[in-house]
């Protein structure tokens, strides 16, 4: 399994912070398989293992914790 490039999570993190800024929805990621009650009232980015846990999102190879702190932490400016 050929691991996600730090580009490819960076685009994917830049797409998720422009729906969220277009949407006015909160710059928060939960986590991947994470099951949580209430999930569907959550202000932010959601799995869909924070569902149901018999979900589990993308491969191993996707670096969630990079992809979290793209979305949380850095700052996002429109050009």
């Amino acid at each position: 399994m050929q691991p996600y490039t730090t580009s490819q999570v960076e685009k994917t993190a830049e797409l998720c912070r422009y729906v969220l800024e277009e949407n006015s929805i909160e710059n928060n990621f939960i986590g991947h398989n994470t099951k949580i009650n209430g999930a569907e009232r959550y202000e932010g980015v959601i799995c869909r293992s924070n569902f149901d846990s018999s979900y589990t999102d993308l491969s191993p190879s996707f670096n969630f914790e990079y992809f979290s702190k793209q979305i949380e932490h850095e700052q996002h400016t429109s050009e």
